[in-house]
């Protein structure tokens, strides 16, 4: 009814959306041992202005999204490199292809994490684990996949060597650089001595 009550109770999403609610409470955003600090519909839907995810003023929208998850993760950093996740993902080819050439079919957050079902790269169905990170790049990557299946690398992984390179290791997670520049042709020499340290020690 409306005007309605200057008081009222809690939305329960989960009344009309109680599917995706489900998938929710099973990612690494649902957080009910924190005192209600997870991620709840609110930060990324919004309140009154919720929107499709199609509307280009939507905060779910292909372009808008990255500032939306920098709400939270602004102050993340990555372990081991330098910089926040969301400035690293800014500086990222990804990143440019989003806020500079407006594309909204370059990677943002839930083209590699999820949407709803996101949860901790530790966990097997997670779609950033390292024995899915190769499926979840080919998603985008199609011509490099059937390439990188046929890989020494690919192959050592499907023999079970969980320390076999997956796509995160040689281009990085959330700073990922165009492969034909000086930059980083020159860092994917220590990137590869990360794992062969004889060879790189000779080389």
């Amino acid at each position: 009814e409306l005007p309605h009550a200057d008081k009222l109770q809690k939305v329960a999403c989960a009344d009309c959306h109680a599917d995706t609610v489900k998938i929710v409470e099973q990612s690494v955003h649902y957080a009910p041992d924190k005192n209600g600090k997870g991620a709840h519909c609110v930060n990324c839907h919004g309140a009154h202005d919720i929107l499709s995810a199609k509307d280009s003023a939507s905060r779910t929208y292909a372009l808008t999204l990255p500032k939306t998850c920098a709400q939270c993760h602004s102050q993340q950093h990555i372990p081991g490199a330098a910089g926040t996740v969301a400035d690293n993902y800014v500086d990222s080819v990804h990143g440019r292809g989003v806020a500079r050439a407006g594309l909204v079919v370059s990677a943002n957050c839930t083209s590699c994490h999820g949407a709803h079902d996101i949860k901790t790269r530790t966990d097997p169905a997670s779609r950033v684990n390292r024995a899915r990170v190769a499926d979840t790049c080919g998603s985008c990557h199609q011509g490099i996949q059937p390439l990188f299946a046929k890989s020494v690398h690919a192959e050592q992984g499907r023999m079970g060597k969980t320390g076999a390179a997956v796509c995160s290791d040689c281009h990085t997670s959330h700073r990922i650089q165009r492969a034909e520049t000086d930059q980083w042709r020159l860092a994917a020499i220590q990137e590869c001595g990360n794992c062969h340290v004889d060879k790189i020690t000779t080389y």
